[in-house]
């Protein structure tokens, strides 16, 4: 079981205006790497943040780029629902992103049938007042026999909890997520074919000191040396061609 999360700043997760969470979310996520506080306005300029809010998830890709040397990416979930293969897709990004010290900026639409719900014993947050616009921080995951998402939510009370990876992409359906350019440090994967090439590596080199050892470590010889491993069977040879040799 594996649970990773970024560093959150409960003084910054906030947004400081009602049409802020795109800045928030970036301001969140460059803590999240770095531990850098940017001003939420300087980056509402960047973005082109009016009080409409921020107009595409887009900007934020290029904006996080700019501040985290990573390029930053986006992709969009344009049907509602989303595929098995998208959900696995964000997962994967998110799990790399994160295993590199990245979040992943989204874009949600949230009507009140599918409101952001907590799971594993964290409250669900305090969404109301219809359909909800929303940019959020995906700051980290839970793949402990299940597939969790842990969010930093710059508008809604309490400010981070976890939902599930299906819940998270159907949430973003409509709009798109932007993540950093990184691939899955691939841990699991590499420890897995160290085990596998290992075994067999292991076993050979054992036969190898086995023989080189001799019978005299415990070791078994070989049939075809009437039972003397190949050292024991050289040391005979050399004995008997001593004594021909007398």
């Amino acid at each position: 079981m594996t649970i990773k999360t970024l560093p959150v700043n409960a003084g910054i997760v906030s947004q400081e205006t009602y049409y802020q969470c795109g800045p928030a979310t970036v301001q969140n996520a460059i803590w999240a790497k770095s531990q850098r506080i940017v001003p939420e306005s300087q980056l509402a300029r960047e973005l082109g943040t009016t009080v409409n809010g921020t107009d595409s998830i887009e900007y934020l890709d290029r904006v996080l780029g700019n501040h985290l040397g990573v390029d930053h990416l986006t992709q969009w979930v344009t049907n509602d629902p989303p595929t098995a293969q998208q959900v696995s897709d964000f997962w994967d990004r998110l799990r790399a992103a994160v295993d590199n010290g990245f979040g992943v900026a989204m874009n949600w639409i949230a009507p009140p049938s599918n409101y952001p719900q907590g799971v594993g014993g964290s409250p669900s947050p305090s969404y109301g007042g219809g359909v909800v616009y929303h940019y959020t921080l995906a700051a980290g995951y839970n793949d402990g026999g299940h597939r969790w998402v842990f969010v930093a939510d710059s508008g809604f009370q309490p400010k981070t909890y976890w939902i599930t990876v299906e819940q998270c992409v159907s949430l973003i359906a409509g709009k798109g997520y932007a993540y950093p350019a990184v691939d899955a440090s691939g841990a699991d994967e590499i420890i897995a074919f160290v085990k596998g090439f290992v075994g067999p590596i292991a076993s050979d080199v054992m036969d190898v000191r086995a023989q080189l050892c001799g019978a005299a470590a415990g070791y078994p010889g070989w049939p075809q040396l009437g039972g003397r491993t190949l050292v024991d069977g050289l040391a005979d040879f050399r004995n008997h061609a001593i004594e021909v040799a007398k």
